[in-house]
């Protein structure tokens, strides 16, 4: 399937008296949710507000109840603190960072939470609007 990439982001005005506003968007990355925090190679850029993080699949097996953390290099768990790994989950709003605008490109990491899965590969989704004064 095709895909188109732009540098910036897309904003809709639906009429002329309407308000331009700003769709939400989603970094999705997986990743095996045995594994200490390490960066998935994905990077929210300067400007975002990250607003949830969600686990697509629940992919992760075995362990009593386990979690994965996502966030970045200074708090591991800014986006998601203790996310359910072996279900799939709502939009999730538990960690620190989410809600506050990034000054910097902001490279995301995963890793395993307080309770380890033995195996699988979780699919993630950290969702996000940029800042918009419209």
């Amino acid at each position: 399937m095709a895909s188109s990439t732009i540098k910036g982001y897309w904003r809709q005005k639906g009429s002329k008296a309407a308000t331009a506003a700003v769709g939400l968007q989603v970094i999705q990355f997986s990743f095996d949710p045995t594994t200490a925090s390490a960066s998935m190679g994905k990077t929210l850029p300067v400007g975002a507000i990250p607003l949830f993080a969600q686990n697509i699949d629940g992919g992760a097996t075995g362990g009593t109840n386990p979690t994965v953390d996502i966030g970045t290099s200074g708090d591991p768990d800014g986006f998601a603190n203790e996310l359910d790994a072996d279900g799939a989950t709502g939009l999730i709003n538990t960690g620190a960072l989410l809600g506050t605008e990034l000054t910097a490109d902001t490279v995301i990491y995963a890793g395993v939470g307080a309770s380890a899965a033995t195996g699988g590969t979780v699919t993630i989704g950290v969702y996000f609007i940029m800042s918009d004064a419209g």
